[in-house]
Formats: C-alpha cells, sequence, structure tokens
C-alpha cells in the first residue's frame, strides 16, 4: 500500500532571505524558479551498478521522478506520461541545438528495489531512462536537495512507502529549475519546459 504525498517548495520569511534564494514563478504546469539551485553532492547507483552522482547530471536536461518499482497507482501513469513528453520535446530539442532531455527514476524503496529489480523496471521504457537507487542517506540527501520528502514504513501487517509525487526539472548543469505537481498535463508541461529552455 502507498500514500502519495504533496512535495511543497519552501521559501523563506523575508527575514531570514538569502541572496542565492531564487524567485518561483508560476507557469502552466508547475513553478519555475528564475535562478538554478545546485544540488547538494550525492552519490547513488543506477540500474547497471554503476556509480551516479552530480557529474552523470550534467550535459542534459533531466526530468526526475521520485517512485518505487511495485507501485501501481501513480507512479506507471507518471511514467508513462514523462516518456511522451520527453519524446514530444526530444526532435524540438535536437533542432534547436539544446542538450537532450532524459528521465531519472529515483527509487524511494532501495529494500525491494534491487538494481535487478530496477534493470527490469526501467527497461521497459526504453531508451533516455535511468533509474537509480542507495542508502538511505545518501536518497535523502538528494531528496532534501529537492526539498522533497518520502518515508518507507515496515510493520508485521504493512510495507507501506510514501512519497512525493512531484516532477522535477533539472538544467545541464544539474541544478533545479522548475516542479511540477500533479495533474500532471504534458502539454502543460511542455510548455512550461519551453520557457525555462529559453529563459524565463
Amino acid at each position: 500500500m502507498s500514500l502519495v504525498l504533496i512535495a511543497v517548495f519552501a521559501v523563506r520569511p523575508a527575514s531570514e532571505s538569502v541572496s542565492d534564494l531564487p524567485r518561483v514563478v508560476a507557469g502552466k504546469a508547475g513553478s519555475l524558479l528564475s535562478s538554478a539551485k545546485p544540488l547538494p553532492e550525492f552519490v547513488l547507483l543506477d540500474q547497471d551498478g554503476e556509480s551516479f552522482g552530480n557529474q552523470q547530471l550534467q550535459g542534459q536536461w533531466t526530468l526526475l521522478f521520485m517512485g518505487f518499482s511495485s507501485c501501481d497507482h501513480f507512479c506507471p501513469p507518471t511514467m508513462y506520461k514523462l516518456g511522451l513528453l520527453k519524446d514530444e520535446l526530444a526532435a524540438e530539442f535536437l533542432d534547436h541545438g539544446d542538450a537532450p532531455l532524459e528521465v531519472l527514476f529515483v527509487s524511494v524503496d532501495p529494500g525491494r528495489d534491487s538494481l535487478v529489480v530496477l534493470n527490469e523496471y526501467i527497461s521497459a521504457y526504453g531508451a533516455g531512462f535511468t533509474a537509480i537507487t542507495g542508502v538511505q542517506e545518501q536518497l535523502e540527501t538528494l531528496v532534501q536537495g529537492l526539498d522533497a520528502t518520502y518515508r518507507v514504513t515496515v510493520d508485521s501487517d504493512d510495507y507501506r512507502v510514501d512519497h512525493s509525487p512531484t516532477v522535477y526539472l533539472l538544467n545541464p548543469e544539474g541544478a533545479f529549475v522548475a516542479l511540477f505537481t500533479p495533474p500532471h498535463r504534458v502539454e502543460y508541461m511542455a510548455a512550461d519546459i519551453r520557457t525555462v529552455v529559453n529563459g524565463l
């Protein structure tokens, strides 16, 4: 059983503001940051057992989504929509000389999502999809860097995974630049991504 939690991008009160806090601009489908927010250093493993960290986020635009392979409610339709979004924008990005767009699935259920499981799961989505996971400490580093949340609860009666349903857009430097909360409408997300790529 799983419950989805909505992630909220928190902005500090003016009395606590610092110069590098980005302004949030409302888009058609999500919230766009007026300046990129770098992610903390993290190191996880991809579905092939290769190290995956900040360096692997560079050189392409990335749609990041957190979930788990046995999720049967929110994750499958979201991954499907991200595939549609990636395909819609791929040729357009290429024509304009922009960096490619890829999808990164972050499993927050490493207890069940072994690399073998993730490899099988992500292969169904084809090229341009990568899955990563790892130990709780490193997962939390990445999740907290996105101002997101997740929780795994294991007891004798239930195995419960709660996670944010938000999709995050990372720029080719691997920094956080936009987020999209449900409902995820491909055409609106595409419009917002074009806005970010072309500059707010």
